[in-house]
């Protein structure tokens, strides 16, 4: 029969094991696992049989199987190499023993040993499908003594698998695709029995005759989505009879930044918005879209998937500005949109035992079973994924990080994020290539660069929300309560507070102010004050009285959110749950009563306490299937941070075993600031100088997740201005730099730079201290793209870095702006019209961490800066000379492009980064940083040669930024733009003249070089 025909039995897949003498233990191995583990596998069971057939001479008439006598391997007359399914080569010190003269290749060369027939025989096969081949060579370097006997013949038994092996190598060294290398028998079990198992898995057919499913959209099914996904809860928020609130009363358009590349329409005056609905995004791409807890990434999936339906209305009695207005998203309609909330459907994945790969058929199926199971009217499993092998689907997958990086099921370990993203890895390009639209969302930290590159998804980033978009969320969310005369009292108490600013740009929390301000109660100060008055808020308007309902309904939340975050010692967990059966939160409960007798007096039974808790705490709510979760992650996050606040005395234990697993940093942050609040900022500093101690810099390149929270501590300190010891504050500066020098993973180095510059950042120099520049020497240098030269006639200095706002905040103190003689005449007439007093974006967190470089400036305010610091932007002959340095390469580091060595769209990073957090991209012989990526750096020279100086004709700016392609990066690149533009990736650096700062005084109103002695001549070779 044929081994991959559909049958009523069982598939038979033959499996060949070519290997000398000399890797017995790894042949023990491929049997064991083809005669006894892949078989009991659940998805191989009763559908598949493995033989095992080894040959260990060609020229025999009968091969004989290695679960077999010699006899009855010739009684049952089994197949050679070619014949068989799949053959495994596996190789060490030894080719084999030699083949007899009469057995050639066809060309008339001998073969190496047998093992090479074996080989050539399988990859020769005329059958199809042709043997899978699959070769390992075992990379231990064999013992061969001199003193042996059979030296000469082991030595050039090991010389013969060098020879077969270097047909598989690449011309740069590197070993082909699909030849495998392994340093132990154990690793290659697991090799081998991964590819097996993958192989294996694409050869079994379709269970079941199915009858082909049109792919429809069932009336039945948009009528449940329109219920399901319209209804919105306003955070415990009772509903007036006469407000029926859905979700298009309150929604405002989640923004993200567009993927428009450089052209000719961005060379319109004034500032350019890069921001756009992230609807339009989606409706362009599919995209993976990682924001932060309370972002808003579930509401805007239901959002995307009522817009989806055809005939939905956009339009919003309180209209969005017209830059966020979001378009009726026509390649969506028309689509089946089947949304799946990732912490309910891992509840339903089969892990098996420790496996961590699952391929797309093993995806597509689970997805279909999870529907199955939850039973939409009118859809079904099939329905899904006739409309996937359509091109047709419109599949939305939220929560990546709620599905747990491992968990214990019934004593086993499984790891759900892995298989989950191994079988979107193999899905993804085929869904994609039939028209398929996809999203995923995450917090950040449940995709690493690894893995987004391995999806292959672009990522679009949440937007924090503008002040635009914050004015539109009060005014709509008092609009759906009818209480649209609140609106003008909170945006004023939002832009009268500088403290608020970490709070009203996440949708989540900024719901909560609103919450709060319609009570009529005093905003907090801080995110875990905020919490702390929105739980109480919510509890009091549910459980009226404190002692006898309150107090005891908050302990309960409190016990079920820390045991969905630990576990229990049966099953603990790594990563806290999102979701939790109803039998579990009874397990809980019960342990709750008997842990703290004083809320139960034995009254009501767990049942009784749980449907309490469900139907009227606003906070933990009824899911599918007899689950529950709470109204959002983070507020499980705090109330399992109180419950340790309540229970526990020593916290140190908590904060060193969990810091090191990034899903727990919010619930780590809840839990400082708590003890903080209950303690003094004393205590808060000396746990984190405990905690530092343990660190070093080994520690922190292996995984810098618990360095990340001990920075994101030191900035909660710093924004209520506690005091932070210089031996913390300096240890922590050094594990910092070192995690950049050592290019930890990007996120974590981005966040631990942000950290460091509101520390203190000592690589950060004064603009009027020589030490912040570098000597760039005479010469002559290439210059643009069609092979000139320059000559520099005189050595300069230029800024080792981009500008940073810590540098430009001493231009603003010292009267930058106010003082008439730092500006050229253009430049004063532009800031009197304009009348600015700071860059554009000075008062936004996301761009004024003291070490990111200040954007938002014009040519006029970079060139006054410059002139203040005692020096003038460079001329683009000098930028370009420092960017290829003595070696005049193509990028400042050298001449090839390297993926992630800088801050552009590829990094993903989607902001200005602080500076010098890539060490690799400096310039290799000078050290200057930043000048690939990052931010577009304005020179002096005007941009067309024909150009004549008048005030708006455009300027050079070089570099390339984080929004722009590598492309940009490279030393030669140079764009225009007007003078007037002040862009969130505009930033600029100083040059000076050498010997540095010889002159100080200056007369108004000139543009003058400030003493500088520079000539630049421009010749073709």
């Amino acid at each position: 029969m044929s081994e991959t025909a559909r049958s009523d039995e069982l598939i038979q897949l033959r499996i060949f094991i070519s290997s000398p003498g000399d890797v017995a233990e790894e042949r023990d191995i491929a049997r064991r696992l083809i005669d006894s583990e892949l078989p009991k596998r659940p998805a191989f069971r009763e559908r598949v049989a493995l033989v095992p057939v080894a040959w260990d001479d060609p020229a025999a008439r009968i091969p004989m199987l290695a679960t077999q006598t010699p006899q009855e391997s010739v009684n049952d007359a089994r197949p050679r190499p070619a014949d068989c399914d799949i053959v495994v080569v596996i190789l060490w010190a030894r080719m084999g023993t030699p083949l007899p003269e009469t057995i050639r290749k066809p060309d008339g060369a001998p073969y190496l040993s047998g093992t090479e027939w074996e080989y050539e025989d399988a990859k020769s096969s005329k059958r199809e499908p042709k043997p899978v081949v699959l070769v390992y060579r075992r990379t231990e370097k064999p013992k061969l003594d001199i003193d042996d006997p059979e030296f000469e013949e082991k030595r050039s038994q090991y010389r013969h698998v060098g020879e077969f092996f270097a047909r598989f190598r690449n011309a740069d060294g590197s070993i082909a695709g699909g030849i495998n290398e392994y340093a132990t028998p154990a690793e290659l079990k697991t090799l081998l029995e991964r590819q097996l198992e993958d192989i294996i898995y694409r050869r079994l057919p379709d269970t079941g005759e199915r009858a082909p499913v049109a792919a429809t959209i069932p009336d039945a099914y948009v009528d449940w989505l329109r219920r399901t996904y319209a209804d919105v809860s306003l955070l415990g928020q009772e509903r007036q009879q006469s407000h029926a609130v859905t979700l298009s009363h309150v929604y405002v358009p989640a923004a993200t930044q567009t993927t428009i590349r450089w052209s000719i329409a961005f060379m319109t005056p004034g500032v350019r918005s890069r921001i756009i609905p992230l609807l339009q995004r989606l409706d362009a791409e599919s995209l993976y879209v990682p924001a932060a807890a309370g972002a808003g990434k579930s509401t805007f999936c239901r959002w995307a998937v009522l817009q989806s339906i055809a005939g939905t209305d956009i339009a919003h009695p309180v209209p969005a500005p017209e830059e966020f207005a979001e378009q009726v998203p026509a390649n969506l309609r028309c689509r089946l949109p089947v949304l799946i909330p990732l912490r309910d459907f891992h509840q339903e994945m089969d892990c098996g035992r420790g496996r961590r790969v699952w391929h797309r058929g093993q995806l597509e199926k689970a997805m279909a079973a999870w529907l199955d199971a939850l039973q939409p009217p009118g859809l079904t499993g099939a329905l899904l994924l006739a409309h996937l092998n359509a091109g047709s689907a419109f599949l939305l997958l939220d929560g990546l990080d709620e599905v747990p990086v491992s968990e214990t099921r019934d004593g086993v370990t499984g790891y759900p994020r892995d298989l989950l993203l191994s079988g979107l890895a193999e899905a993804l390009p085929a869904w994609l290539k039939a028209g398929n639209r996809v999203l995923l969302t995450s917090r950040p930290y449940g995709l690493d660069e690894v893995g987004l590159h391995r999806l292959g998804l672009s990522a679009a980033p949440l937007e924090p929300l503008p002040e635009p978009l914050r004015d539109l969320f009060v005014a709509r969310w008092f609009h759906a309560l009818g209480k649209e005369e609140q609106t003008p009292g909170l945006i004023a108490t939002i832009r009268g507070r500088d403290d608020l600013a970490p709070l009203v740009d996440n949708p989540m929390l900024l719901t909560a102010l609103c919450v709060l301000y319609d009570s009529g109660g005093r905003l907090p100060e801080d995110r875990y004050q905020l919490y702390r008055r929105i739980v109480d808020n919510v509890l009091y308007h549910r459980f009226r009285d404190e002692v006898r309902e309150r107090e005891p309904a908050r302990a309960r939340l409190e016990a079920i959110a820390l045991g969905m975050h630990e576990g229990d010692a049966g099953s603990p967990r790594l990563s806290p749950e999102a979701e939790i059966s109803y039998l579990d939160i009874e397990r809980l409960l019960r342990a709750f009563a008997a842990a703290d007798s004083s809320y139960e007096r034995g009254r009501v039974e767990p049942v009784a306490q749980r449907e309490d808790l469900l139907t009227r705490s606003g906070l933990l709510l009824p899911r599918p299937n007899d689950r529950a979760a709470f109204y959002h992650l983070s507020v499980q996050e705090f109330l399992a941070a109180e419950r340790m606040l309540r229970t526990r005395d020593d916290l140190v234990p908590v904060f060193r075993e969990r810091a090191a697993v990034a899903e727990w940093r919010a619930t780590l942050l809840f839990l400082f600031a708590g003890k903080i609040a209950s303690k003094t900022p004393r205590w808060g500093a000396d746990l984190l100088a405990r905690l530092v101690e343990n660190e070093d810099r080994a520690a922190v390149k292996a995984n810098p997740a618990p360095a990340v929270f001990i920075g994101e501590a030191l900035e909660l300190c710093l924004a209520k201005k506690y005091a932070v010891p210089d031996a913390l504050a300096e240890r922590f500066r050094r594990l910092t730099l070192d995690a950049i020098e050592d290019e930890v993973e990007l996120k974590s180095r981005q966040a631990l730079g942000l950290c460091l510059g509101r520390l203190g950042d000592p690589r950060i120099r004064s603009l009027r201290d020589p030490e912040a520049y570098v000597e760039m020497p005479a010469g002559r240098y290439p210059y643009g793209e069609e092979g000139k030269t320059v000559e520099i006639a005189e050595p300069f200095r230029i800024g080792r870095y981009p500008v940073t706002n810590g540098q430009y905040a001493e231009f603003i103190e010292a009267g930058g702006y106010r003082e008439r003689r730092w500006w050229s005449a253009d430049g004063w007439a532009w800031r009197q019209q304009e009348k600015v007093n700071e860059s554009l974006w000075w008062g936004d967190r996301r761009w004024n961490a003291p070490n990111q470089p200040v954007v938002g400036v014009s040519f006029w305010e970079a060139e006054a800066c410059s002139a203040w610091a005692g020096g003038r932007l460079p001329s683009e002959q000098q930028w370009e000379a420092a960017a290829r340095g003595p070696k005049h390469h193509q990028y400042p580091w050298g001449d090839d492009w390297e993926d992630g060595i800088c801050n552009t769209n590829g990094a993903a990073l989607g902001v200005t980064s602080p500076v010098g957090l890539f060490p690799r991209s400096r310039q290799g012989e000078l050290g200057i940083e930043d000048l690939a990526g990052n931010v577009w750096e304005w020179c002096a020279s005007l941009y067309g040669h024909n150009d004549k100086k008048k005030s708006d004709v455009s300027r050079v700016l070089r570099g390339g930024s984080w929004f722009h392609a590598p492309n940009a990066a490279r030393s030669a690149s140079r764009v225009p733009d007007r003078p007037n533009v002040r862009d969130d990736d505009f930033g600029f650096r100083v040059v000076c003249s050498s010997p540095i700062f010889g002159h100080r005084s200056r007369t108004s109103g000139a543009a003058a070089p400030y003493g500088m002695a520079f000539t630049a001549k421009a010749a073709e070779r």
